[in-house]
């Protein structure tokens, strides 16, 4: 046996090198597998360093300069050394010693209760392939050249067997020798020797079984005087690198930047700072660098409604920085837009029922502040169904798109360009007509049918559609009128689809933005499709689509060739071309074709510029197209009937909006059913006796007009129970587990990340960890957060009995301006609890479970007494 290290005493022990005599016990290997040395030269594995050579502390991470080695010289075996936790051993490996810490530390037996490590030691069959890796010189002006010795290598290595070590030498291979050997790494800073010219810089990989390889890279290095700054770049506010004007964040900015170069240096640096209200956010101007990169996201700030932030960017090479670039700012908007306003130019009374299958509804919201600043509306989310409280979701919906021009095509063909072997004319337009106004920057989507003729090549064919505005009743005499257009032009080369008929045509879409405002009144307006005369490579004609069918006489058609004759087409063709203009202005609409008789109800919701969304409006409609509009006034939904036996007869309220004969219909808990007898009437009848059994009943009403329509009424649902004695206490209990009772009396609340996040009552009845408990009749129990938990003003608060009703209570409550915020409130009243079981006599907890929201918008709850 051959001792690596010898110890003091068993355990807890100070060691000294395996060659000294001071110390008794060892930790010792058989000589016959391999020898110590106390040098870690190549081919030697480093296992523990000593801090002297006798009475020393040990440490495994390099810290001391003594070392205790195994010799590996021996290429057909494989060392390696691996740490683990005392209670462990890695397989394949056999502990040597323990240790309390890598540094400074007692040695111990392995596993040892008072060690924290095991020195593991795993000896294998070695191999003769040496490692792989590469070596490349980075700096700052790439990987050909540097003007500064400070650079990077950038590295890597492998191997089939494990990587030992690496180390590094400049100018040539020889010098590896002299240095030491250090732990591998992918990137590593490194001096390049001095003087200027070409620098080699050679990295060795030692591996397991001590084979070694050597690479290389070279960087031509010399000095470079760069005079000029790199330019300033373009910096944008906001997230993605999308500028925006409006944020609607309480504590992070974004920005991004781009555009900067620099006539020496292919990498350019950047540091940044924070503006607010044009001067240094928290009076700190100094400069945070941002390295190379060129976005960056500062959190944990303190941001308010209103003001204006912006970033400072400057670009840097070589110490020489460029002016300082400024983004154009974004102001800060934490306030929720109104609710919309909706109203129905086919169903302005939502009482009322209205014989238009047809619904047409027109909404928009305000997003103004008492200073004038807020940042307005972007758009609204909205749909239409059956559900009175359905919450539309946060995806912004498009506006409504009126078509203007429909699309035919039963085959009709009109050249636009013919082939590149056709004399003019060879070139074409076609005019139609659009009825409507037309604004600045609205959005216009065009289709056209266009087909590639006689057989299939993949030439790319060019074609221009765009509107123009034109003489009132004017004709057409001239090919070219682009010094009319009153929108964008798209302009598109592609390879357009082959048709073996025009019938057969393929769609293409073009999209446009209005740049002139032109009243149809005062001029008329087209939408052109053209050809192209400079695409004169084209092997085969191409023609736009249209009808000679049923004809359009609503608008003037036109076509027109590059030799400046026209036709009038109208009585003869409608051009296969849909153009449909996008809503615009501030108010908004939408409409619903072909409704079923019924009632429908519409959510819209409004988004603003800065993000926030705001609280939903609902509106009615009731549609009687094909009959009359049927209700039931009374009972109210959910109301609960008591009774002594196991049915309760009660009286319906039922109105119509014309003569009908109705009944109602009663469906029971077992799925038995009550009709009453019909009546006929034109406004409201009350149908008495209407026999309903213990639990929840579901009523609805039919109705019958003379000429055989049936509308149905929307359903309400009610409770027929026993009731031996009311509810009378209204204690409520609310459970939050992971809070504490802090830092009042009256609050049970945790800090969760920045904020405070807890429950509160002002007059508990019971309080403690993970619960508050109170009498909701005389004041509500909250369930708040807070960013700046302040305990005096709290106080103040609650002697007036108004804690936390700083603001309107608030689910978006990161995007409030103020210090306390109010998540919900909760509360009871009046308690009925119905069903066709009997409580007897005694005390009861109620709870009210709230199982999440369903994907309509509606809360989920359950309740249950025990």
């Amino acid at each position: 046996m051959v001792a690596l290290i010898n110890l003091y005493q068993g355990n807890n022990s100070h060691a000294e090198y395996g060659n000294e005599s001071s110390y008794n016990w060892s930790v010792a290997c058989k000589s016959n597998i391999t020898t110590i040395g106390y040098g870690c030269s190549n081919n030697y594995l480093n296992v523990v360093q000593l801090f002297n050579y006798t009475n020393s502390h040990v440490s495994v991470d390099n810290i001391y300069g003594g070392m205790a080695c195994f010799n590996t010289s021996d290429t057909g075996v494989s060392w390696s050394l691996q740490l683990s936790d005392r209670g462990t051993v890695p397989a394949d490996y056999e502990c040597a010693f323990a240790i309390y810490n890598h540094s400074n530390s007692h040695v111990y037996e392995c596993g040892h209760i008072n060690a924290s490590y095991n020195v593991n030691i795993r000896v294998s069959p070695g191999d003769s392939v040496p490692p792989t890796g590469s070596i490349v010189i980075y700096g700052p002006n790439g990987t050909e050249f540097t003007g500064t010795d400070s650079v990077f290598l950038n590295l890597t290595y492998d191997d089939n067997i494990g990587v030992r070590s690496c180390r590094w030498a400049n100018d040539n291979q020889v010098y590896l020798a002299d240095q030491p050997w250090e732990n591998c790494t992918t990137v590593k800073a490194w001096l390049l020797s001095p003087g200027y010219g070409n620098r080699t810089v050679y990295y060795e990989i030692n591996d397991t079984s001590g084979n070694t390889a050597v690479f290389n890279d070279s960087i031509l290095y010399y000095y470079t005087q760069d005079y000029t700054p790199p330019s300033p770049p373009e910096v944008l506010d906001g997230p993605d690198c999308v500028d925006i004007d409006w944020w609607n964040g309480n504590d992070t900015l974004h920005a991004c930047w781009s555009g900067s170069a620099d006539d020496i240096s292919d990498t350019i640096y950047y540091k940044y700072r924070i503006m607010e209200n044009g001067s240094c956010y928290s009076n700190d101007c100094n400069f945070t660098d941002a390295g190379t990169d060129l976005s960056v996201s500062v959190t944990g700030l303190t941001l308010h409604e209103n003001w204006v932030y912006s970033f400072d960017v400057i670009a840097y090479v070589f110490n020489i920085s460029s002016v300082i670039a400024s983004s154009n700012s974004t102001r800060i908007d934490l306030t929720l837009p109104d609710a919309p306003v909706v109203n129905s130019s086919t169903h302005p009374d939502q009482n009322r029922a209205y014989a238009e299958p047809t619904a047409r509804l027109n909404w928009s919201a305000e997003d103004i502040l008492g200073s004038g600043n807020r940042s307005g509306i972007a758009g609204y989310s909205y749909l239409l169904d059956t559900h009175p409280g359905t919450a539309p979701d946060s995806t912004p919906d498009e506006r409504h798109w009126e078509t203007l021009s429909t699309m035919s095509n039963n085959g009709y063909g009109q050249l636009l360009r013919a082939n590149s072997s056709a004399g003019s004319p060879n070139t074409y337009a076609v005019f139609r007509q659009l009825h409507a106004d037309f604004t600045e920057n609205e959005s216009v989507r065009v289709r056209v049918a266009l087909a590639e003729l006689s057989s299939d090549y993949d030439d790319l064919m060019g074609v221009e559609v765009f509107l123009i505005k034109h003489a009132d009743g004017a004709g057409f005499s001239q090919f070219d009128h682009h010094g009319y257009a009153i929108s964008s032009i798209a302009n598109v080369s592609r390879d357009v689809a082959y048709a073996d008929t025009m019938d057969l045509a393929a769609t293409y879409r073009f999209d446009l933005t209005v740049n002139e405002t032109v009243l149809d009144t005062a001029q008329d307006i087209y939408i052109v499709v053209t050809g192209l005369a400079s695409d004169s490579d084209n092997r085969n004609n191409l023609s736009i689509a249209g009808s000679t069918g049923s004809i359009d006489l609503s608008g003037w058609d036109y076509v027109c060739d590059d030799s400046d004759v026209c036709t009038n087409m109208t009585a003869s063709v409608d051009y296969a071309i849909e153009v449909r203009k996008a809503d615009s202005g501030d108010g908004w609409f939408t409409e619903y074709p072909g409704l079923a008789d019924g009632t429908y109800y519409f959510h819209v919701k409004a988004k603003d510029r800065a993000g926030n969304w705001g609280n939903t409006t609902h509106y009615r409609l009731n549609v009687a197209a094909g009959g009359v509009s049927v209700g039931i006034v009374s009972p109210e939904d959910g109301q609960i009937f008591t009774t002594d036996s196991t049915e309760a007869n009660i009286s319906v309220k039922v109105m119509v909006s014309g003569n009908a004969s109705v009944r109602v219909i009663a469906m029971h808990p077992d799925g038995s059913n009550y009709t009453s007898p019909e009546e006929v009437f034109s406004t409201v009848s009350i149908f008495k006796n209407v026999t309903l059994e213990l639990g929840r009943n579901e009523l609805y009403a039919v109705a019958n007009t003379s000429a055989g329509a049936v509308t149905v009424s929307s359903r309400v649902y009610v409770i027929v129970s026993k009731e031996a004695i009311p509810m009378t206490n209204k204690s409520l209990r609310v459970v939050y587990g992971g809070c504490a009772v802090s830092p009042l009396p009256y609050i049970c609340s945790a800090t969760v990340g920045t904020s405070r996040v807890g429950i509160a009552n002002e007059d508990p009845q019971g309080i403690g960890a993970g619960y508050i408990q109170a009498d909701t009749s005389e004041g509500t129990i909250k369930i708040f957060m807070s960013r700046d938990f302040d305990v005096a003003g709290v106080d103040d608060y609650f002697d007036d009995d108004e804690f936390l009703d700083l603001t309107i209570p608030s689910f978006g409550y990161i995007r409030e301006d103020k210090p306390f915020v109010v998540q919900n409130e909760l509360r009871y009243g009046d308690v009925y609890v119905g069903g066709d079981l009997r409580l007897e006599p005694g005390k009861y907890n109620l709870y009210i479970i709230h199982q999440g929201v369903t994907p309509d918008g509606r809360v989920n709850l359950s309740v249950e007494v025990r």
